[in-house]
């Protein structure tokens, strides 16, 4: 998303590990590290007096559960709030209840947004956006690999895993500092390559 967020000329602020504020500066953005502090005072003073309030336009969350709280606190007011993951359920670090309430805390700020000065959230799945909107899927898919194929984005791949490593490739991820992606494989590794 840095790499989206540079390409377009955005504005971004990325959480990370100390590990990975070289990683995350080198996509353009601000970084916090989220293990020093507060981030979410980190990101109101890194706003503070931009034109429409404190915080930001947009925040991605793919850590979930009540970590979806904090990412809500860092919104401008008429910003929106973007959960795409469940981290802290996939290590094992919440329960399924709590990632539950995350999910439904994302429901009830999006339909009570006048509530919370426009800040509003929703819930992105891949494979329901692939499910409810083929043709845009496709149109959104085909526009990403092409900035791919052109050299406008640069994801780093640090490995490829067997998909049955999933849990432990999830805690690599959770200790923090690996500065970059981790493909999982569906297959054997010896079987093909990505």
């Amino acid at each position: 998303m840095l790499d989206l967020a540079r390409h377009f000329g955005l504005k971004a602020i990325g959480t990370c590990s100390a590990a990975n504020l070289a990683t995350v500066e080198r996509f353009g953005a601000t970084a916090i590290d989220y293990r020093a502090g507060d981030f979410v005072a980190s990101v109101r003073e890194l706003t503070a007096g931009r034109v429409g309030g404190a915080g930001v336009d947009a925040a991605f969350d793919a850590i979930g559960g009540s970590h979806f709280g904090r990412s809500f606190a860092c919104l401008a007011p008429g910003g929106i709030l973007i959960g795409y993951g469940s981290q802290t359920m996939a290590i094992g670090r919440e329960s399924i209840i709590a990632a539950g309430l995350g999910l439904a805390r994302l429901k009830l700020w999006g339909a009570l947004s006048f509530l919370f000065h426009g800040r509003r959230a929703l819930w992105y799945s891949i494979t329901d956006r692939r499910l409810s909107h083929p043709e845009e899927f496709r149109a959104d898919m085909a526009a990403l690999f092409e900035l791919l194929r052109n050299g406008a984005i640069h994801p780093i791949v640090i490995g490829r895993e067997p998909l049955a490593t999933a849990k432990n490739v999830h805690a690599r991820i959770d200790a923090g500092g690996l500065g970059g992606k981790i493909v999982l494989l569906p297959w054997l590794a010896s079987q093909g390559t990505v």
